[in-house]
């Protein structure tokens, strides 16, 4: 816990489990050590303020946003999408945002099982 680290931020807790068991299988340790080998799932997309003071306690440095892709179709998940990025940034972490074929797979979990190719932007 002493060491900054990165982390994965999604929605759905069964979402998180799938995706921390699937990281190791899609990416490289040098990958995980820049994007996250351990994943914060919040309940809802409207929930992530929550997660401060434990990103604070794990000393997270960097967090990686990986919401599902209807974040581009539902203004409701896209608001709360913008909002988390800016709270983030407002407290100082490095953002990394996860992108993919939103017809290949909705959620981090589905793209990770199926191998899909995740894209990453820093923001």
């Amino acid at each position: 816990m002493q060491k900054p680290k990165a982390v994965w931020l999604t929605e759905g807790g069964l979402k998180g489990y799938i995706a921390v068991n699937n990281l190791s299988k899609n990416f490289s340790d040098e990958e995980l050590e820049k994007c996250g080998r351990d994943v914060l799932a919040v309940a809802g997309v409207n929930s992530y303020h929550k997660f401060l003071p434990m990103l604070k306690k794990l000393n997270v440095h960097t967090v990686t946003i990986a919401y599902d892709m209807d974040m581009l179709t539902n203004d409701q998940v896209a608001a709360n999408y913008s909002e988390l990025v800016n709270m983030l940034n407002a407290n100082g972490y490095r953002v990394i945002l996860a992108g993919w074929d939103p017809d290949a797979a909705k959620g981090i979990d589905d793209a990770l099982v199926a191998n899909v190719p995740i894209e990453f932007t820093a923001y």
